[in-house]
């Protein structure tokens, strides 16, 4: 079976780059003044070593400088690794990719709970 190719599709850009810092703006501030509620013992250790603050009720605020050290270390691609080795996707790039739900790692079903 041949492989189809997206790489010659044309770019779609939904949003200006004028309209994308404005968004990344809002999310510092949110992050760092309301900040988030984080459950897990293990991540809030990680997070107050990293630099965050946590308050008493677990909600944790994330200070500019550590987000934006993250989105800079963030890898430029990512590999979904297949049961059998052969069929790995290296995700990377401006391609266009379609996957059956390899992140659903947890799903609803209306027939069980």
């Amino acid at each position: 079976m041949s492989k189809f190719s997206f790489s010659n599709l044309p770019k779609i850009h939904f949003l200006s780059s004028e309209s994308i810092r404005v968004i990344h703006e809002a999310s510092i501030k949110l992050l760092e003044k309301i900040g988030v509620l984080v459950q897990g013992r293990d991540v809030l250790k990680l997070l107050v070593d990293a630099g965050c603050e946590v308050d008493a009720r677990n909600r944790v605020k994330i200070p500019e400088y550590l987000v934006n050290e993250c989105i800079k270390s963030t890898p430029s691609s990512v590999r979904i690794y297949s049961r059998d080795g052969k069929h790995d996707l290296n995700v990377e790039g401006d391609n266009v990719y379609f996957n059956p739900g390899s992140a659903a790692i947890s799903i609803l079903d209306s027939e069980t709970e």
